[in-house]
């Protein structure tokens, strides 16, 4: 006699989604059904609009990875409009760039796979695996300073809207950048040490496993070619 699993919601997921398992009478898996809300619609409505609107419509597509996106727009926008962002430019894109995906990596390790792993493992809630491990704090600062940082280069904690083809609406004044500097040694010292505690709760693999390489862009985001970048050192490029 076959048996179904069904889980009606999936949790730290972007969007709502379900799995159902069908097992046959011995406990195999026969199939696997996930039901997600698959179609957003993004194309759909960005149809007949500017297309100097794309960076702030693409930093929405994902509520968390906002920068990520909107710099993909850019770089196409600047291809369209052949522009060639300057060098001081292409530094304050980087700086946004890093800023959001330090803030994006440290919110996915913290909220959806840490509660999983450790002496707390299974919390249903993300925020209460934090509080309980005594790190809920350590990962609002840190956000924090994430998100003052943000704020500085585009003008906004989250979805800057400074994004422009060739260029940045937002100046940065001499002040602002000193907090920069200084904001981004803080960020540095506290990522280390909040990584490195958070470290402690995952248990050790039963069986090393062997080194891989990291699928990247060959200069962060402004790269023009994939690569894949090896322990050690070594790259190969395509």
């Amino acid at each position: 006699m076959s048996r179904i699993i069904r889980i009606e919601h999936l949790a730290r997921i972007e969007g709502s989604a379900g799995l159902e398992v069908i097992l046959d009478s011995s406990g195999q898996v026969q199939k696997v059904s996930l039901q997600s809300e698959l179609l957003r619609g993004f194309e759909s409505f960005c149809q007949g609009r500017s297309a100097l609107e794309m960076p702030l419509l693409a930093g929405r597509i994902c509520g968390i990875c906002a920068e990520a996106h909107t710099l993909a727009s850019l770089r196409a926008l600047d291809q369209i409009f052949g522009c060639r962002p300057p060098a001081n430019l292409r530094r304050l894109r980087r700086i946004y760039f890093l800023a959001g995906f330090l803030r994006d990596h440290l919110t996915v390790v913290s909220l959806f796979g840490a509660p999983d792993f450790g002496p707390q493992k299974g919390s249903p809630q993300a925020l209460e695996f934090l509080r309980r491990t005594g790190r809920l704090s350590p990962f609002l600062r840190l956000r924090e300073k994430i998100h003052r940082l943000l704020e500085l280069v585009s003008g906004r904690r989250f979805q800057g809207p400074a994004a422009l083809p060739g260029g940045w609406s937002k100046p940065l004044l001499l002040e602002e950048v000193k907090e920069i500097q200084a904001l981004s040694q803080e960020i540095r010292k506290d990522t280390t040490g909040y990584a490195l505690s958070l470290a402690e709760d995952f248990p050790p693999a039963a069986e090393p496993l062997p080194p891989r390489p990291l699928l990247a862009l060959k200069k962060d985001f402004e790269g023009t070619s994939l690569g894949l970048l090896y322990p050690g050192g070594k790259e190969e490029h395509f």
